[in-house]
């Protein structure tokens, strides 16, 4: 058609707007999205897409405000308290543990003597039962106390103390010089023998015959030197 012509003059040839093309999910963003849309549109339109979107943003904004409401807030002095009284009781549970009594562990047997509660040393026996080492003296035997011997064949050690022959009991001293325990009597400075006593005030071993009370001797089956006349007669 030539331009010239009075029909193209009166009517003429409005080239149509080009759109750019749009992807599917492109156009349902459109659609869908509230802030596209035009201004122009009517609000009950709105409302309607609105309702369409809702299900799907409705989830996402509930779980950012449980994130909001789920994160509490704790002041610096709450803080600090927490963590005091939190390290106090760690040293509280600490110190019970140790302060805690351990039970004594012994692989040791107990003596074979029937009613004997002390443990034994060798052959199944404790000390006072013939358990330990013997005095290596011939016909002897006691129990060896120093050097494989008993202290009536050498097993011992003489008193420290300058001038003294005689031997040392404890502490490298005889009895006369501190080698001992003092009595437990009220004002007694004697030196106490088996019981916790001197002789004077019931310790020591007694004359095994009835009715007496003398010092016995070993040597003399624990008897005192007057019923031992008697028993050995």
């Amino acid at each position: 058609m030539c331009k010239a012509d009075i029909s193209f003059l009166l009517n003429p040839l409005v080239q149509a707007p080009v759109t750019p093309e749009q992807g599917p999910t492109a156009s349902l963003l459109h659609r869908l999205s509230p802030s596209m849309t035009s201004p122009e549109r009517s609000p009950a339109s709105f409302t309607c897409r609105r309702l369409l979107v809702a299900p799907y943003i409705a989830p996402l904004e509930k779980r950012r405000s449980l994130n909001k409401r789920a994160r509490p807030t704790m002041s610096m002095a709450a803080l600090c308290s927490e963590c005091f009284s939190s390290s106090d009781e760690e040293l509280s549970d600490a110190s019970t543990a140790a302060s805690a009594p351990h039970p004594r562990k012994t692989h040791t047997p107990p003596c074979q003597v029937e009613g004997c509660k002390n443990l034994s040393v060798s052959r199944g026996l404790c000390v006072r039962h013939g358990g330990g080492s013997k005095c290596t003296e011939p016909g002897c035997n006691k129990r060896a106390k120093l050097c494989q011997r008993c202290f009536q064949h050498g097993g011992y050690k003489m008193c420290t103390e300058p001038g003294c022959n005689k031997k040392a009991k404890r502490y490298g001293h005889c009895w006369s010089h501190g080698g001992g325990h003092i009595c437990e009597a009220p004002e007694c400075t004697k030196v106490s023998t088996q019981g916790g006593f001197c002789w004077a005030h019931g310790g020591g071993n007694r004359c095994k015959h009835e009715d007496c009370n003398r010092r016995s001797y070993q040597k003399y089956d624990y008897y005192c030197m007057r019923h031992a006349k008697f028993i050995t007669a």
